[in-house]
């Protein structure tokens, strides 16, 4: 099984839907999604706090014929994309199964930048 992951775009606003197209080529043998996650890493430290999966875009078994679209939307208080000497935060769109043991088949990072402070709304 092939799978290509195609985004619309990289560069992505807090608040903003990060969308795009997955082809899968060849027979599933497991039900597969994508899903944003942030990640947090540092030298001795790797973790992600956060991961908002799609749903369901093929079905075990299913023999694709063309891709599916997707849909995820970043939250509006979402954490920007930061590197350091010390370590990084970022947020990378992964294409996986939907099994116990998920397989991560595709993998892309995204840069997320903050709001400026003029456009923000602030509940009153």
């Amino acid at each position: 099984m092939t799978v290509d992951l195609s985004l619309d775009r990289t560069r992505f606003l807090t608040g903003e839907s990060v969308s795009g197209t997955i082809t899968v080529l060849g027979a599933l043998d497991a039900s597969v999604e994508v899903c944003l996650c942030f990640v947090e890493r540092t030298a001795d430290y790797s973790a992600v706090p956060l991961a908002l999966p799609s749903g369901r875009l093929f079905a075990r078994g299913e023999s694709p014929m063309r891709g599916r679209r997707f849909d995820i939307d970043l939250p509006s208080d979402a954490l920007p994309s930061l590197s350091s000497p010390y370590g990084e935060l970022y947020w990378e769109v992964l294409v996986v199964t939907e099994e116990r043991r998920a397989q991560t088949l595709a993998r892309q990072r995204i840069d997320v930048l903050p709001r400026r402070a003029d456009e923000l709304t602030w509940a009153t």
